[in-house]
């Protein structure tokens, strides 16, 4: 049976910058940590996150 992946966006400046999947919605702690890779791996600063389920986290 085929798990459901949740698509994580990530947003610098209101642009899309970069995109993780995980099989459950991340929490706001492993959210800021994947905002620091994402900022390390040179995306910017990294402001909100949305997933396919609907939520929006505001990081700043």
């Amino acid at each position: 049976m085929a798990r459901k992946v949740i698509v994580h966006t990530f947003y610098s400046g209101g642009k899309a910058v970069f995109m993780s999947e995980w099989y459950e919605p991340l929490d706001e702690h492993n959210l800021r940590q994947k905002a620091a890779e994402a900022k390390e791996r040179g995306y910017g600063e990294i402001d909100t996150v949305t997933d396919s389920t609907g939520r929006l986290v505001k990081l700043s």
